[in-house]
């Protein structure tokens, strides 16, 4: 068995948490870890196998498969960006892993390309680093620890965000990435002017399903529930079939 271990200082634990049923509190990665990984669990989310937790540091023992690379890792290599395709395939994963984690009260807070594992030639994705999560809440969230390039533009304008509009705002630009090789806002301004740039053709499916997400009102977002019936994702059932062969 292949496995990835991942330390960390103690003192760079962002917080501690205590789940139900349990009586010592520990860090918030760990916690959400814990709460993504238990039965029945997702394809789609690495595993956490074991972990500790000493006077000085924390470490965590993770699924590693083999062979495989992170999605930016996976672009390069494809000279920058995917097929139509290609790109659904690993996209619509990517959605149901975090309809995974939403359902189950965790709020990933950092998706991004660097944030996902792909297999080279299964092409299966896991979503990786919960270290910038949250416990899910229908509030607004009043702080950031994710990405900023991948921070919606209410963070900016507003500083507070809800969960899922703030999640569908980063697919939506995982999904250019994907499609284009770069990300569509490099600063702040940018963001807050929500204009994106489509440089190559692709579906005007594709391409509605972008400008729906990076939407600049958080009410005009699609859910991801949305997403995955989205005409976008008609191949889903053919790719759903391809995996399980």
């Amino acid at each position: 068995l292949q496995v990835a271990i991942k330390a960390m200082s103690i003192k760079a634990v962002a917080e501690w948490i205590q789940l139900p049923g349990e009586q010592q509190l520990i860090p918030i990665e760990i916690a959400l870890m814990k709460m993504v990984c238990k039965a029945p669990v997702s394809p789609g989310i690495i595993q956490l196998i074991d972990w500790s937790v000493s006077h000085s540091e924390v470490v965590l023992i993770l699924e590693h498969p083999e062979p495989c690379l992170n999605l930016l890792d996976f672009l390069s290599k494809r000279k920058k960006f995917l097929g139509e395709r290609l790109a659904r395939r690993i996209f619509l994963q990517v959605v149901e892993a975090l309809q995974h984690c939403q359902a189950r009260g965790v709020f990933h807070r950092d998706v991004k390309v660097d944030n996902v594992l792909i297999q080279s030639f299964t092409h299966q994705i896991k979503l990786i680093d919960f270290g910038c999560g949250a416990l899910l809440q229908e509030d607004e969230y009043t702080s950031y620890r994710g990405t900023r390039k991948y921070a919606p533009p209410e963070w900016f304008t507003k500083r507070r965000y809800l969960a899922e509009p703030a999640t569908v705002w980063s697919l939506g630009i995982l999904l250019y990435m994907l499609l284009y090789g770069s990300i569509p806002f490099e600063k702040k301004e940018e963001t807050i002017k929500g204009k994106v740039k489509f440089h190559r053709k692709v579906s005007r499916e594709c391409w509605n399903l972008i400008r729906r997400c990076l939407s600049l009102h958080p009410a005009d977002r699609p859910s991801l529930t949305d997403i995955l019936g989205h005409s976008c994702a008609k191949d889903r059932l053919q790719m759903s079939k391809s995996f399980n062969k």
